[in-house]
Order: C-alpha cells, then sequence, then structure tokens
C-alpha cells in the first residue's frame, strides 16, 4: 500500500506529470555543445541526464543551447535543439 504522504498527494503528482508529458520540458544543456554522435549524454541545466536513443550523428557548436523535450506520437521522447530546430530521440537516464 502506499505511503499515507504519497495517498494524499497522488493526484498531484498525476496532474504534474501528464502537464510535463502534454507540455515538455525546457531546459538547457549545461556548457558546451557538439552536437550528437549516437552515443551522446545530454546533461541539462535543470539537473536531468538524457542519451540518445535513435542512431544517428550531427555536428554543432554552441554554448549551453536552450532545449525542449517532447513526447512523440508514439510516447517516445524527443529533444529539440531550440536554436537549431534540429531533433533527437533520446530517454531519460538520471
Amino acid at each position: 500500500k502506499d505511503a499515507p504522504y504519497l495517498r494524499q498527494h497522488r493526484d498531484v503528482v498525476r496532474e504534474e506529470v501528464e502537464r510535463v508529458e502534454a507540455d515538455g520540458i525546457r531546459s538547457r544543456i549545461a556548457g558546451e555543445f557538439h552536437g550528437w554522435d549516437g552515443k551522446t549524454v545530454f546533461r541539462l541545466e535543470n539537473g536531468q541526464t538524457w542519451k540518445q536513443r535513435l542512431p544517428g550523428h550531427w555536428v554543432h557548436h554552441a554554448s549551453s543551447p536552450e532545449v525542449e523535450l517532447r513526447k512523440n506520437l508514439l510516447g517516445f521522447w524527443m529533444m529539440r535543439i531550440v536554436e537549431a530546430d534540429r531533433a533527437i530521440g533520446v530517454k531519460r537516464i538520471d
């Protein structure tokens, strides 16, 4: 069974999860960005860490570029580099 705290806040947590999935996540890549190479790990300023889940190679140099993460129609996360309007499939690892 759920702890009392979780039972009390279950609806709030569910609503927040639904909001994030609908609205996506906006943050910045922490530090210098050089694109992706097939196994790239992306550390974001919001503390999250994502890993490239689709193959591909793309070179782009930027300092702390803004990113937007959204679920696609199949329910997989995509990360878009806003300034370049380029996206790659990712999965959260932390």
